[in-house]
């Protein structure tokens, strides 16, 4: 083993460190030499100018298609922000400073430039170069605005918190990489129950899905509603076996909509619920077997909707609540009971079948931010606005905390 040119570490393998800075010198100077080449950046001899025009040819045969600027990439946009600041670190400014060395600012941009119009040569040339050769802008401080970056071929570009007004990216092809996505105030966020989504509502109305796994966005819901205040997941199996994932919200204009999703998180139904007194439903939430759905408005009652398809929708039940504003409802893991929670920090808990009652209480941290009810209904924990949690025991016509 001490001789080897991997360790073995807790959480995996990983090189030497003598090995791992060779490496990183090796990739640093094969980038350098790539972006340093004039023959490379003059390709075809007679070009002057960033505009000069070529004839497209085949990515097999163009020049750029096994640089190591193309088939290496200097950061990665799908990883830990720890991992990226290492690779900017180690690897990108770096490079960056070669070219401002050999190069100065103002050349080291043309240079830049004139690799990128190489590119489009290729129609186009897939691999890293042109995000290695865009990410190289940045880190020299070139200001974006205007630039073409038309026709070319992005792979793991990392654009967030990235200003690029007046840019052209017409006719890319854009692949595993990460931009600012402007929205709205988050005023709901919520997690698919098999941690693969996570989706978020804004104040504008819409809701944002992404995949955990890479970060990318999957789908936007346009809602024809106003903020979005309440989000809930659930799974269900169909008789087919299947699992078709749930998603429900609530808005400030008394919409609630339930969407059917499947594997790629793409619509497959959705449906519009009422209920009868058109107040502000302010929490909703599946019960563990996805087909219903509960909810609680302002005044303080209790709807449950059955959510079979997007034609079998349907008021079910509904009962009244101490009324009180901004309540939180929250099923137990069996479904057999709902804890309900308002601003004055009371909390009651009862039968989703008769309504009835199994216990009440007031617990001394204010405005009740979050509830969670055990699987079995008998444990309750809560969250309050004045920090802390507070643990229930639940027992039909029982309490204690």
């Amino acid at each position: 083993q001490r001789r080897s040119l991997v360790e073995q570490f807790d959480e995996g393998f990983g090189l030497q460190n003598v090995v791992l800075e060779y490496v990183t010198d090796l990739v640093i100077e094969n980038m350098a030499t790539d972006l340093l080449d004039d023959a490379l950046a003059s390709w075809q001899g007679d070009r002057v100018s960033p505009t000069a025009a070529h004839r497209v040819i085949a990515p097999s045969t163009h020049p750029m298609a096994q640089s190591h600027l193309n088939r290496h990439a200097l950061i990665l946009a799908q990883v830990n922000e720890y991992v990226r600041a290492s690779q900017t670190r180690l690897l990108l400014q770096p490079v960056a400073t070669r070219l401002l060395d050999q190069l100065g600012s103002q050349a080291a941009a043309q240079r830049i430039h004139w690799l990128l119009d190489v590119l489009r040569t290729a129609s186009p040339l897939p691999g890293y170069a042109a995000a290695n050769l865009l990410q190289l802008l940045l880190q020299l401080g070139v200001d974006l605005r205007g630039h073409d970056f038309s026709r070319l071929y992005f792979r793991q570009l990392y654009l967030r918190g990235v200003s690029l007004p007046q840019t052209n990216f017409a006719q890319t092809q854009i692949v595993d990489s990460v931009f600012t996505e402007p929205f709205g105030l988050v005023y709901a966020v919520a997690f698919s129950p098999d941690g693969r989504y996570v989706a978020a509502g804004t104040s504008e109305g819409a809701i944002y899905l992404w995949r955990t796994a890479d970060q990318q966005l999957a789908h936007v819901f346009r809602m024809r509603s106003k903020a979005i205040n309440e989000l809930s997941f659930a799974q269900r199996s169909t008789a087919e076996g299947e699992m078709h994932l749930m998603l429900a919200s609530a808005s400030n204009d008394n919409n609630i909509a339930v969407w059917s999703l499947d594997e790629d998180g793409q619509e497959r139904w959705h449906s519009w619920l009422s209920h009868p007194t058109q107040k502000k439903v302010t929490s909703v939430g599946f019960h563990p077997n996805g087909r219903q759905l509960i909810g609680v408005d302002g005044d303080g009652e209790l709807f449950v909707w059955d959510v079979n398809s997007a034609e079998d929708t349907c008021l079910i039940q509904s009962y009244e609540t101490p009324p009180t504003a901004n309540q939180l409802v929250s099923y137990s893991g069996d479904g057999q009971t709902v804890a309900i929670g308002n601003r004055s920090g009371t909390v009651q808990v009862q039968q989703v079948a008769t309504g009835e009652i199994n216990l009440r209480l007031t617990v001394e941290s204010g405005f009740i931010k979050a509830l969670a009810l055990r699987g079995d209904g008998r444990l309750l924990v809560i969250g309050g606005e004045k920090g802390g949690l507070t643990f229930g025991q639940c027992r039909p016509g029982n309490c204690s905390k």
